[in-house]
């Protein structure tokens, strides 16, 4: 498990963490349950759906609840949504949504993630949010409420959406999106 970034105050999802000596910036997540996304009827069989807003990060497990349930690791949400957020200041010079879904499957005796792929045809338009998704899923852990694992492989899907950032004119989105480009061809 990565290490969790010190000094940070998080409010997960409503439940309070303790203060921090040093009274650093605070990530606070709010919980969304009135988005289409959480409650639109499932066409892809996915047993997962991730979304990620500006100030939300929410799992909402869509099926098989008698056989295999997330573990709650509000501290990992937290700092997983923290990396989300640093990606989208790059990104905010427009509005985006990035969609993607995957394959997980789970090792029949101890019950961890032993492949993740994308369904095909359902990457993200980008390679950032596409590894951002992997190495979200890829922390998950379960629980299997009947004691034995029945569930070898479900669907996780997300979605992630980016506002463009209030007061930005055009000709200011155009320049961040220039420097963008340049910054990501000079990372290869």
């Amino acid at each position: 498990m990565q290490k969790i970034i010190p000094g940070i105050l998080l409010v997960v999802l409503g439940a309070c963490a303790s203060p921090s000596k040093n009274d650093q910036p605070k990530v606070e997540l709010v919980p969304v349950t009135d988005d289409s996304f959480l409650t639109e009827k499932d066409k892809y069989g996915e047993m997962f759906r991730v979304l990620i807003l500006d100030k939300s990060y929410i799992v909402k497990q869509m099926s098989g609840e008698t056989e295999i349930l997330k573990k709650k690791d509000e501290a990992g949400d937290a700092e997983q949504f923290t990396r989300f957020q640093d990606l989208a200041a790059r990104y905010d010079f427009k509005d985006w949504e990035f969609t993607g879904m995957l394959t997980v499957r789970i090792h029949p005796h101890r019950g961890e993630i032993e492949r993740i792929e994308y369904v095909p045809g359902q990457n993200p338009k980008t390679w950032q949010a596409s590894k951002l998704f992997q190495e979200d899923v890829s922390r998950f852990a379960f629980t299997f409420p009947r004691g034995m694992i029945t569930t070898r492989e479900f669907r996780v899907r997300y979605k992630w959406r980016i506002k463009r950032r209030a007061g930005l004119t055009e000709e200011d989105a155009r320049k961040r999106a220039v420097e963008f480009l340049k910054a990501e061809k000079q990372e290869y």
